[in-house]
């Protein structure tokens, strides 16, 4: 549910701590602590609150998008997860979409296709829509980059194929289901049910 003011008051009532400090605190932990735990979980709340309209107007002032790309660029992959993650989040807003562009934030969003974990891949997406416009479509719609799309797009393919085999499977008859086994053979279908494992792992 987004927040109004209403209901942030509500919430905190006449002596409690207001968004927008709440989040500065959750930024001044960040950038002071050298535990990389710490720094995914704080990332992670941080991403939550990128998707409510109410912080936005905060979430610029204290420099929040600007994190999140840094986190974009660590090597740690819950890091680029949760980052990526509040990019995608947040870009929805043409302010922020600007300034996550104007910071060279599309090169950083076009890296995240490459990463082996899922949820990286699907905010990069998503975030990759909303930053689309007339004055960066060259940039995000680059051959190389569509290339990395269609690939994805028959990765998908591939695992609904075998969520399709497997429902089959397990709804029809015998006959019918030697039948299909017969028409894949099952190194086809094992290496299809290894394949939706480790994605689905990520």
């Amino acid at each position: 549910m987004f927040t109004n003011d209403q209901r942030q008051q509500e919430r905190t009532g006449q002596y409690g701590t207001s968004r927008q400090q709440y989040l500065q605190e959750l930024v001044n932990q960040f950038q002071n602590t050298s535990d990389e735990e710490t720094k995914e979980k704080i990332a992670a709340n941080l991403a939550n609150f990128a998707y409510d309209p109410y912080n936005y107007s905060f979430l610029r002032q204290l420099n929040v998008l600007e994190l999140f790309l840094d986190c974009i660029t660590e090597p740690n992959e819950k890091l680029m997860e949760f980052g990526i993650g509040g990019i995608c989040n947040s870009c929805v807003d043409p302010a922020n979409a600007a300034i996550i562009t104007q910071c060279g934030g599309i090169p950083l969003v076009i890296k995240c296709l490459s990463s082996p974990v899922r949820n990286t891949v699907n905010y990069a997406l998503g975030a990759l829509y909303y930053l689309c416009n007339k004055s960066n479509r060259e940039e995000i719609l680059k051959p190389e980059v569509i290339d990395v799309i269609e690939s994805l797009q028959l990765q998908i393919l591939w695992i609904q194929l075998f969520v399709l085999w497997f429902i089959w499977k397990e709804s029809c008859n015998m006959q019918i289901c030697r039948a299909l086994q017969n028409w894949l053979p099952r190194e086809t279908l094992w290496h299809w049910f290894e394949g939706s494992i480790i994605l689905g792992s990520k």
